[in-house]
């Protein structure tokens, strides 16, 4: 299989994996809906609304925020732009920005669901958990079929070490969104958390299945083959989306953090060995598998 480019997110597994990112939110912002105009003649702010919502939905987010905000300047107590701001904040990863969007959204109406998704979209993002879910389960109580919603919930019960509740929220997901990647993918690192390797592992294998190339799903893989002891399995899967250095690598920290410090120092010695000038962070890893080993009592 032809390997995808190393940047990306992907790129956390260089560092020791106590940051790898392999549970996410929902990326694919929901588009806004169209405007209704009123009367047969659109207003300024009704036009630029519809330039807005066409280069949005072309993929042009900067001209779509640009033509947003020229409608907003005529027409600054209409929701659906606020909206359209914060929607399109998300979607281009600036997360601050769509939270104060999303915000000044509710201000002028504080019952609009997909403000009340977004900003709880938006905190979880920012790390702010607590204020995350509040929003999230009003967005629910509005409308309990929206799948992002119902995903930012799982992901907040995940890291409040509740999986199977986790796992409800998902599987709530799903009906409305049947076999989406991402949703399995989640669903797999809820398992993994909750420590049902094989059901995780079937999660893992049902996004690649549909999508082969699935970055975060070989990540997750790789976690549960070794978790599982299958390392070599663990290595082959990290190699589809890294070098054959790094994946060794991030395999001998997994078991470094397990304490098989004798097997960790085998593929750290084997990441060294495939990049000897290049991989520090190797280096830096088998330092501590020795410190470790010295520490031990004999």
């Amino acid at each position: 299989m032809k390997k995808k480019s190393r940047m990306g997110s992907i790129n956390v597994l260089l560092r020791p994996l106590v940051g790898v990112l392999v549970l996410f939110l929902a990326s694919c912002t929901a588009m806004p809906t169209k405007h209704n105009v009123q009367g047969s003649e659109p207003n300024e702010a009704q036009q630029a609304l519809q330039r807005g919502d066409s280069a949005f939905q072309a993929g042009d987010s900067g001209k779509a925020l640009m033509e947003y905000v020229s409608a907003l300047q005529a027409d600054p107590k209409n929701i659906e732009i606020h909206y359209r701001i914060g929607a399109t904040y998300e979607a281009r990863g600036e997360n601050q920005a769509a939270r104060q969007a999303f915000q000044d959204a509710l201000k002028i109406n504080p019952a609009h669901v997909g403000a009340q998704e977004g900003l709880g979209l938006a905190l979880m993002k920012l790390h702010q958990k607590k204020e995350a879910k509040t929003h999230l389960q009003r967005a629910l109580a509005a409308d309990p079929k929206r799948w992002r919603t119902l995903n930012g919930l799982g992901v907040v019960a995940d890291l409040e070490r509740n999986p199977e509740a986790a796992f409800g929220y998902y599987q709530a997901a799903l009906k409305i969104k049947p076999n989406h990647p991402m949703l399995l993918n989640n669903l797999g690192y809820s398992r993994y958390l909750a420590g049902d390797y094989p059901a995780a592992r079937s999660y893992f294998e049902r996004v690649l299945a549909q999508d082969a190339d699935n970055r975060r799903a070989w990540a997750n893989l790789a976690l549960v083959q070794v978790r599982q002891g299958n390392n070599d399995a663990g290595v082959a899967a990290f190699a589809e989306v890294l070098e054959p250095y790094q994946a060794n690598n991030n395999v001998g920290y997994l078991l470094y953090k397990q304490g098989k410090l004798n097997e960790a120092r085998h593929y750290l010695q084997r990441a060294v060995s495939l990049s000897p000038t290049y991989y520090a962070m190797a280096k830096e890893n088998l330092a501590r598998v020795d410190a470790a080993s010295n520490s031990k009592p004999r």
